[in-house]
């Protein structure tokens, strides 16, 4: 393959006035996976210092570049969380549409934030020398930047400290030292969101973690705010929230609660739900047949959903308006869109307990099936790689049980009269 030196066509943003970029409004951790621009945590530009390879893949081997670019400014579409302490993948645009490149840290540049937040007293210096007086300093406020030294978030320590000349009405400008770990700016920011707990009039540097002053949590509740504003550094963030009793900063996200405006057709029983943060512990209503309108969804991962226990699981819950009220549904917890009728004797011998809804752990029940045979209405198959699961009725009361094909038990299909296997029943769910 010919290598080529091109210029990657960018299209720049208006400059760093990084109040102005979108909030992203995910709440995954920050200690991995790649992320689109957003605050000085995550670059919009950078600017590439030397010749960089660049791929066609983010996996593509490093010997196997397309082409490589020369040093320019790029604009990026996202970046991997790592890339202010290693090597890491940003995704640009270029002339060819999203490529890739892997610079090291020491390798790129970017310009400073046109503002920045001083989180404690600050020494001013008319240049970049501690030797001598500072000319004058600054409480812990916002300030205009108008120059930084080259490549001032590269360090090897994040407490070291960089040159940033700041703008004051009264001396024109200064030069602060100030740890890396400490440079960050604040934007505005609108986002519906529900934390666990919060502190009690959390300020913005003992949320980041420094001094000595430790976060009251003793008053801790949970609930549903509003984010207001984002502190962003180039290795973390924080967030500060709307309570009933002022704001506060944290650098817990909370789970985004998104607002919606769409319908969605309720075909199978699905329970209403009035609270979703504390596990599935019983439903306001039942609701199907029926098409309900979505005014907010969560498409975070909740400590709650399918398999025997508690685990992260990605479905998207919803709240609704619906004939029976208002609530939270999921399109995983209830009765499954895609079983199949049958019309099954099973023999139930090992111990099973007789579920609401198969891998959902909603409720307990106090029927546990053993020794017994049980009519199966239904099958459906876990599309988690678990077990299948069967529509049992027994005792005037019916729900789910899973059944593997390691286990005792035997079906038999009162429509062919035979005994079925799991090789024919997996069969049967593929041609469904």
């Amino acid at each position: 393959m010919i290598k080529r030196k091109i210029f990657a066509i960018t299209i720049l943003a208006a400059g760093l006035g990084l109040g102005s970029l979108a909030h992203q409004t995910k709440a995954e951790t920050i200690y991995g996976g790649s992320y689109a621009p957003e605050g000085i945590r995550f670059p919009a530009t950078i600017e590439l210092l030397a010749e960089t390879p660049y791929y066609t893949a983010p996996n593509q081997p490093d010997d196997e570049p397309e082409g490589t670019f020369a040093p320019q400014e790029v604009n990026v579409l996202t970046v991997e969380s790592s890339w202010s302490i290693g090597t890491a993948a940003w995704k640009i645009e270029t002339m060819f549409g999203p490529r890739w490149i892997r610079p090291n840290p020491w390798e790129i540049d970017m310009e400073p934030p046109k503002h920045i937040t001083l989180l404690e007293e600050t020494p001013l210096y008319r240049s970049q020398s501690t030797k001598g007086e500072p000319a004058a300093s600054l409480s812990a406020q916002e300030v205009e930047v108008v120059a930084a030294e080259k490549q001032w978030f590269y360090t090897n320590d994040p407490s070291s400290k960089a040159w940033i000349k700041v703008h004051t009405t009264w001396l024109g400008d200064l030069w602060a030292h100030i740890p890396v770990n400490q440079i960050g700016t604040v934007h505005k920011v609108q986002q519906k969101v529900h934390y666990y707990g919060l502190p009690a009039n959390g300020d913005l540097s003992t949320a980041m973690g420094f001094g000595e002053q430790k976060q009251d949590w003793s008053d801790s509740k949970a609930g549903d705010y509003e984010i207001v504003r984002e502190f962003t550094t180039i290795y973390d963030r924080a967030f500060e929230v709307q309570t009933e009793q002022g704001t506060t900063w944290t650098r817990d996200k909370g789970v985004t609660i998104l607002s919606a405006n769409e319908t969605m057709e309720i075909l199978r029983e699905k329970p209403l739900i009035h609270v979703v943060w504390d596990g599935l512990k019983k439903e306001d209503a039942v609701i199907a047949g029926e098409t309900v309108t979505v005014f907010e969804k969560i498409e975070e991962r909740l400590w709650t959903g399918r398999g025997p226990y508690p685990i992260w699981y990605n479905s998207t819950w919803y709240h609704v308006r619906s004939s029976k009220g208002t609530g939270w549904i999921n399109k995983s917890i209830g009765e499954p869109e895609g079983a199949i009728p049958v019309h099954w004797k099973v023999v139930v011998k090992d111990p099973k307990e007789l579920q609401r809804y198969p891998e959902t752990p909603f409720s307990s029940s106090s029927l546990l099936l053993r020794d017994q045979t049980v009519e199966v209405t239904e099958v459906w198959k876990s599309p988690n790689f678990g077990p299948v699961w069967l529509k049992a009725h027994v005792d005037g009361r019916s729900g789910w049980i899973p059944y593997w094909d390691s286990l005792q038990d035997t079906i038999w299909d009162e429509d062919t009269q035979t005994a079925s296997q799991m090789r024919m029943i997996r069969q049967l769910l593929c041609l469904a």
